[in-house]
């Protein structure tokens, strides 16, 4: 929570300035590794710089990044964008299967199939430090109606082919591309929910949660009755009205109780 008197982490850090996003990232990442439970973690990524990403050698990531992004391959220095253009595609059979989602980019998940490709890159070299093997990977939302290619999802990653394959790591990546509207629910929640006499930490965990339902409502399987309240609580359908309807939602329980 980035507040004029100082900022404050749920990891429980706190500064008198914001860190920069990638070490904003670092540090979350840092606070997951010290709980040490065991469990194996792949930290997913929305796009950030070289410099974060060879600082994570020792981690499992995935970047969702950008077409302009700078890669090297045999033939030489090329972007993402680019290179996604001459990949050999496949069709994927189980990724919408473990996406688990109602929509993706906007297009009912039934009517859309996923084609990927893959190739191995390097970032460029920079004075003394080294090339970074990565993986590069293209993801294609396909309307399998019409055959139009409604989007590509680029990404790059530490995650080789022999540890994780491709059909998994292309569900990661269009699971990270969708799960952003979380947060941009949670920023209309926050606007929402005023001021009020609540302190701000109270109020920043209150939008954030009112985010995660608001997209698990809107983006669930078997979400579609509470969906439909939502939306016509709301009014015309938006990520505003979406956000007001769920908080409608809860005024009528409580209403009810």
């Amino acid at each position: 929570l980035a507040r004029a008197e100082g900022w404050l982490s749920s990891s429980g850090e706190s500064a008198l300035a914001a860190p920069g996003p990638g070490d904003s990232v670092r540090r979350q990442i840092e606070a997951i590794t010290r709980r040490d439970n065991g469990v194996p973690c792949i930290h997913l990524l929305e796009g950030s710089h070289p410099q974060l990403w060879r600082g994570l050698a020792a981690q499992h990531w995935l970047a969702h990044v950008a077409g302009a992004t700078k890669v090297s391959t045999a033939t030489g220095s090329t972007t993402v964008r680019a290179l996604a253009k001459t990949l050999t595609y496949h069709p994927l059979v189980s990724a919408l299967q473990w996406l688990n989602l109602a929509r993706v980019d906007g297009v009912p998940l039934g009517t859309l199939t996923l084609w990927a490709g893959s190739q191995f890159v390097e970032l460029p070299a920079r004075g003394r430090v080294a090339p970074l093997a990565l993986h590069m990977l293209a993801v294609r939302i396909v309307d399998r109606r019409s055959g139009a290619v409604v989007q590509t999802h680029c990404g790059l990653s530490n995650l080789f082919p022999a540890q994780f394959d491709v059909e998994r790591q292309a569900a990661w990546l269009i699971a990270q591309t969708e799960s952003k509207a979380a947060f941009r629910y949670a920023a209309r929640g926050w606007h929402l929910l005023g001021s009020g006499d609540q302190p701000e930490l109270l109020r920043a965990l209150l939008a954030m949660q009112l985010g995660l339902m608001a997209w698990r409502i809107m983006q669930g399987p078997d979400a579609g009755p509470a969906r439909t309240v939502v939306n016509s609580l709301g009014g015309t359908a938006s990520l505003a009205s979406a956000v007001s309807g769920v908080l409608k939602l809860f005024a009528l329980r409580d209403i009810m109780e």
